[in-house]
Order: C-alpha cells, then sequence, then structure tokens
C-alpha cells in the first residue's frame, strides 16, 4: 500500500506544484513490522502531511500556517489492494490549495 502512494507522490509533484503546492518532502518506506511512507506539502498559508502504512491506515493533517490551528485531521482504513490515490487525497488537496 505504501508503495503505491510513495511513487503516486513521486509521480505528481509536478503538478501539484503547477496547483501552488509544493512537496517538501517525501519519506520512502520504514523497515519495520508495518512500513509506512509520509508526504509533506505546503502551499501559501497551509501545510500537510499524508501518513501510509502498508496495513491501509492513512493520516492525514493540514495546519494553518499562521494560526497554527488544525484545519483538517483524518484518519482513514483503506482495504483494497489497489485504491485511487487521487481519490482518497482529493479532500487533502483541495483543502490544502484552497
Amino acid at each position: 500500500m505504501e508503495e503505491l502512494f510513495y511513487s503516486w507522490f513521486k509521480e505528481n509533484k509536478e503538478e501539484l506544484r503547477k496547483k501552488g503546492i509544493e512537496t517538501d518532502l517525501i519519506s520512502g518506506p520504514t523497515l519495520t513490522d508495518n512500513p509506512s511512507i509520509f508526504a509533506d506539502h505546503l502551499s501559501v498559508t497551509k501545510m500537510g502531511r499524508v501518513t501510509v502504512w502498508n496495513s491501509g491506515a492513512i493520516d492525514i493533517e493540514i495546519v494553518d500556517q499562521l494560526t497554527g490551528q488544525t484545519v483538517l485531521n483524518k484518519h482513514l482504513e483503506i482495504r483494497e489492494k489497489t485504491p485511487c490515490v487521487k481519490s482518497i487525497l482529493e479532500e487533502y488537496f483541495d483543502c490544502l490549495g484552497g
């Protein structure tokens, strides 16, 4: 699961940049019992992180850079083997860019 998201983040960095969302960091898979990756994104006023575990758990968080307030905080459990990454992250990127 985490490899799918890792590849998607790497492949879509330029498209996101064109929408005003910079990919600050993409952490590759960890070598643990439940491997994970995370990606950090920055827009003009917000910063966000998506963490994806091989188990299918996904944590999404966006913070307003000026106030430090959490704008979006979600936990998802994905059971599909090949989910549509773009659909899963649509709300995240809409909120981050808006």
